[in-house]
């Protein structure tokens, strides 16, 4: 719980940037697996790698069907490029809140993690 008090853990946080993802992926294939939404007051680290991971796969899928196709995304107004954005993002926000929780509570992110978020080609290869 962040020192000055408030609403939002880190696990709240994670659980809130996996689960309003699941929302846009339900409306783009309704019959398409969704992974499980995160119990923001339960959800352990393995939890949250495993959901996050199956997130990602499903996201991919559905941009890289749009860009094979028309690019668009039904569901998401705008089509797969502004999908892809929305997404990120909407990510690289909550992570910065994260990440200055964290250092609030005396447990700061070290340079090479952060440096890593940034890594986009190896991101990309995992």
């Amino acid at each position: 719980r962040p020192p000055e008090g408030g609403p939002r853990r880190v696990a709240a946080l994670v659980a809130h940037m996996h689960n309003c993802g699941l929302r846009y992926l339900e409306r783009t294939d309704p019959a398409a697996p969704v992974p499980q939404t995160l119990d923001r007051h339960r959800v352990t680290p393995a939890q949250a790698l495993k959901a996050l991971g199956a997130k990602r796969k499903a996201v991919l899928g559905v941009v890289g069907a749009a860009l094979a196709g028309n690019g668009k995304i039904i569901g998401f107004p705008g089509g797969a490029v502004k999908y892809l954005t929305y997404y990120m993002v909407h990510d690289a926000h909550h992570r910065g809140q994260i990440m200055d929780l964290a250092r609030r509570l005396g447990h700061p992110i070290s340079r090479r993690t952060m440096a890593g978020m940034w890594e986009w080609s190896a991101r990309a290869r995992e």
